[in-house]
């Protein structure tokens, strides 16, 4: 079935699952990122400059590979760093600092001014299911926080590949009355589209801001009608795997990252990708091997023939105790 079980009674409990969550990236999709296009927004020289920023890099992710792939050839220049503060899930954005500057790589939405009309491009780009970063430069930094005084430089467009057995596995899915939640860090129109893409019905959707700001009643009842949520910080991730749980449900949650761990610990049943993050694949209770999730369905279908077997096998030995019983009394 091409997938290495962690937990003696992860099968089983497959069986038993009535909500499925998951993000998008390597799961609904390849993660396999491709460039599209780089939108210089003024007169700077945008390649010369991703190009010093990537090369400081202390490590390169799947996005900063696709965008060196892009621009070419890169070459080392972490002598000039003066500090670095890595992109993380939390932040939704990564800088570095040199001797002349800053570069800043993120979410559009975070690194642009709020009133800069390249976010118009990037929230119709994003409609199609592409994945938008954009890219500006500072004076300095100001401690862990954004610069206040930035400067657009470009915006870089990337796209990502959905599987081909995705639609069919959702739909299986949906037919065992499985609810689907997608649960993402990317932007809400990129995931939306993803996953409408996909065979999704996508009805209620909130944002990471919006939940944050609710109540603890309005959150769980948030988590429980929503079918999508973006920009999802890993603890809020994990708050609404315990929302669930605490409404009566038996969740599954399937995830490649780091930033999944909360979520995985978190849930009933932890399903993680085989090219996932070392410390997500110690966390889970069942490793996809063929990194699709194309391998659940086959899963859940053999969980419940092992269910209904032990199901069996006790109603037998309930009534063979029943007749003892009896046949006890009668003599």
């Amino acid at each position: 079935y091409q997938a290495l079980v962690q937990r003696i009674n992860a099968v089983e409990a497959m069986a038993n699952v009535t909500v499925l969550c998951f993000d998008k990236t390597g799961t609904l999709t390849r993660n396999h990122l491709q460039v599209i296009s780089v939108t210089p927004l003024n007169d700077s020289p945008v390649e010369a400059s991703l190009t010093r920023y990537l090369g400081a890099l202390s490590t390169q992710n799947s996005t900063a590979a696709a965008i060196a792939a892009h621009v070419g050839s890169v070459e080392d220049t972490s002598a000039e760093k003066r500090r670095e503060l890595a992109f993380t899930s939390t932040r939704k954005w990564g800088a570095i600092e040199f001797g002349d500057g800053v570069l800043i790589l993120g979410a559009p939405e975070r690194v642009l001014p709020p009133d800069h009309p390249a976010l118009k491009m990037a929230a119709d780009q994003s409609a199609e299911g592409l994945r938008v970063l954009a890219f500006a430069s500072a004076e300095r930094l100001n401690g862990d926080n954004l610069p206040g005084e930035r400067r657009a430089l470009a915006l870089i467009t990337l796209q990502d590949e959905i599987r081909e057995d995705t639609r069919a596995t959702l739909a299986e899915f949906a037919a065992q009355n499985v609810r689907l939640k997608v649960i993402s860090g990317d932007n809400a129109e990129t995931v939306r589209h993803i996953a409408e893409k996909s065979g999704m019905t996508i009805k209620l959707t909130y944002t990471g801001d919006q939940l944050t700001a609710m109540s603890d009643g309005e959150f769980e009842s948030a988590a429980w009608d929503g079918d999508l949520f973006a920009r999802i910080e890993p603890d809020t991730k994990r708050r609404l795997i315990a929302a669930l749980k605490h409404r009566g449900a038996f969740v599954a949650m399937v995830g490649d990252g780091v930033n999944d761990v909360p979520a995985l610990k978190e849930a009933h049943l932890a399903l993680v990708m085989n090219d996932g993050a070392a410390i997500s694949k110690d966390v889970g209770d069942m490793i996809l091997l063929n990194n699709a999730m194309s391998t659940l369905p086959r899963t859940l279908a053999e969980g419940r023939v092992i269910t209904q077997t032990i199901y069996a096998t006790s109603k037998i030995f309930l009534v063979k105790c029943l007749y003892s019983i009896v046949f006890f009394l009668l003599a």
